[in-house]
């Protein structure tokens, strides 16, 4: 799967609240608690668990991410990730955290997420928006595109001027759009 996504600061959470209730449809509420795993910390691709707890009950999933970061000529970021996942049982994640102990793949971060999702529509495309507090670094709005495997060129760029249009019509300034990953705002804010 290929995935166009961005991620804008928040510093109105109820407005925006509101804004989306209007705009899409409520999925529901998450509790995310992401570990990412890399071999060396130069290592650019790492593989991340995620325990979920949503209205689907408790989930466990491994993923595997390579990430691209575009930005536009107005200095507005966004991200084309090409993404492989799968949910596992908590004995799969066990098994695996004991073969990364064996091979030195070393737990880089975590990342503890509550997460409040809505299905929307930008144009010919289906977003999901997350209203997200992610612990230690701020409270956040995700638009993601998911696309298939092989999007051509031009329909990736459609799919993110859909996203920076919705982020316009939910009233989020394009100069909150984030650049950096979670991962760096975790690693500066806990001064590591």
């Amino acid at each position: 799967m290929t995935e166009i996504e961005l991620k804008a600061r928040i510093f109105d959470v109820p407005l925006l609240q509101s804004v989306l209730n209007v705009r899409g449809d409520f999925v529901g509420h998450f509790v995310r608690c992401d570990s990412y795993y890399r071999k060396h910390s130069s290592d650019g691709y790492p593989l991340r668990f995620r325990e979920e707890d949503g209205p689907k009950g408790k989930r466990i999933f491994l993923t595997f991410k390579k990430k691209s970061v575009f930005v536009d000529e107005n200095g507005v970021a966004s991200e084309k990730n090409e993404e492989k996942e799968s949910e596992i049982s908590e004995n799969a994640k066990n098994i695996l955290e004991s073969f990364f102990e064996s091979e030195k793949i070393a737990l880089y971060v975590q990342k503890e997420k509550i997460v409040d999702a809505w299905k929307c529509r930008s144009g010919e495309f289906a977003v999901t928006a997350e209203l997200c507090e992610v612990k230690d670094v701020g409270f956040f709005i995700e638009l993601e595109i998911l696309l298939e495997q092989s999007a051509e060129k031009n329909v990736c760029e459609k799919a993110r001027q859909a996203l920076l249009s919705l982020l316009d019509s939910l009233g989020v300034s394009r100069d909150a759009v984030e650049e950096k990953s979670y991962s760096q705002l975790l690693k500066e804010a806990r001064g590591l």
